[in-house]
């Protein structure tokens, strides 16, 4: 039961996204842009979230970047955590985390794309955290 209601959090995630105009992937292009072996992942679990950085922190060791979809850059840059959080639709916003300083390059305000696997458990509060696969900036 949880898995399921995980898969269809995920999908309607996947769905919300593309309606607010994330960039989605294809297949071939997220397998092409990771570094992620085929025999560790497979490509259908990879999906792309698009949006600005927030904020980031360290919790218990590991990076931490809240990134929000739908907000310009200067909005990004000013409105806080709960700012952010009371204007804008939680299929909007994730929490990405790495252990692997993939954040480590990346400041508040910058556009991003993440790439993260649905297939690895993630905890459920209302804003959905996951763990981040690869991060770019984008100009």
């Amino acid at each position: 039961m949880k898995k399921a209601y995980s898969v269809a959090l995920v999908f309607s995630l996947f769905l919300t996204g593309c309606q607010a105009e994330n960039r989605t992937k294809t297949e071939s292009e997220v397998a092409e842009s990771t570094d992620v072996s085929s025999e560790e992942k497979t490509d259908e679990n990879l999906v792309a979230f698009e949006g600005f950085v927030v904020e980031k922190k360290i919790e218990s060791g590991r990076e931490m970047a809240l990134v929000v979809n739908g907000i310009s850059e200067k909005e990004a840059k000013n409105l806080s955590f709960y700012e952010v959080t009371g204007e804008v639709h939680h299929d909007n916003i994730l929490w990405f985390t790495s252990d692997k300083n993939l954040f480590s390059e990346i400041e508040a305000g910058e556009k991003v794309e993440v790439i993260w696997d649905t297939s690895i458990p993630h905890a459920e509060p209302s804003i959905i955290t996951v763990e981040a696969v690869k991060v770019e900036k984008i100009d």
